[in-house]
């Protein structure tokens, strides 16, 4: 009975340990930490995610395709600091972005289908958030809403493309288009210009994978590109373009299982992920 008992004890050793090596290797397979949830129980599917240039450790996400039109302001722990309506439908939101003028834009440029035959980008002012919310568990307010200021309905060659990822630099909006195969095409077009303004095609990005979310440090040097299960970083030293002519290879990082949607860097150049199940990660570099 006891010789018995010592081998289910060595087979019972056995399997933890290999369940133990198991988990090292599932929990070690990715070049992210999981740093927050994101808290708002109203923010079903988060897409998209942006980091506040007028509210220090603020950032901005919003529901995918067909939620409220609302921008959620949220902490690196996922912590509600405030919300803000927008008077425009949320048809397809993919993307929020800022500028280093004090504006804030959201990519109403989802096209799964097919079947849009306009798309939008929306820009307003990035609001100041009340004084309580600017640490800790902050009181949410019930919705403020911001003027949209400006729309563009930029213009492509053929139907627009389904685009889930917007950056801005230098007077420019940048797109990038989600393929199911093939390489994904990077679009621009000028601020300054009318509201229809013709989509400019800079080229391709050396990507493989769908492009779900994008953007571009504060100082312009790097570009992180957001595709399935993979992050891609490129050295673009001010000039996105880069990326898409062949002139700033990608380096490459492991994400995990979950459909993440969103990317921004932090003002000290850390990035900062979130997924649509409202888990917020961080890239360990």
């Amino acid at each position: 009975m006891n010789r018995r008992r010592a081998r289910w004890g060595a087979a019972l050793l056995a399997l933890a340990t290999a369940a133990a090596a198991l988990t090292l290797i599932v929990t070690g397979c990715t070049d992210v930490e999981r740093v927050g949830r994101l808290e708002p129980k109203d923010l079903k599917e988060s897409s998209g995610l942006a980091a506040s240039r007028r509210n220090p450790g603020v950032f901005y996400t919003h529901n995918d395709s067909g939620g409220d039109a609302t921008i959620f302001a949220v902490r690196e722990d996922g912590s509600l600091a405030a919300r803000f309506r927008l008077g425009v439908p949320n048809t397809d939101w993919e993307d929020v972005a800022t500028d280093d003028t004090g504006n804030l834009y959201v990519a109403d440029t989802g096209n799964n289908q097919g079947e849009r035959k306009s798309v939008a980008v929306h820009r307003v002012r990035e609001p100041a958030l009340p004084a309580h919310t600017g640490g800790g568990k902050g009181k949410e307010n019930d919705g403020e809403k911001l003027d949209v200021d400006r729309t563009w309905h930029p213009r492509f060659d053929k139907s627009p493309p389904d685009c889930e990822a917007l950056f801005i630099h230098r007077g420019h909006a940048y797109l990038i288009s989600k393929v199911k195969s093939g390489p994904p095409v990077m679009f621009r077009f000028p601020l300054a210009a009318e509201d229809d303004p013709a989509a400019q095609r800079v080229g391709e990005l050396p990507l493989d994978r769908p492009v779900t979310a994008a953007d571009l440090s504060a100082d312009g040097k790097r570009l992180a590109v957001l595709t399935r299960g993979q992050l891609a970083l490129f050295d673009v030293n001010n000039d996105p373009t880069t990326a898409a002519t062949g002139r700033a290879p990608p380096r490459r990082f492991r994400l995990p299982g979950t459909q993440i949607e969103g990317v921004t860097f932090t003002p000290d150049g850390r990035v900062l992920m979130s997924a649509e199940s409202r888990e917020v990660y961080r890239l360990k570099e």
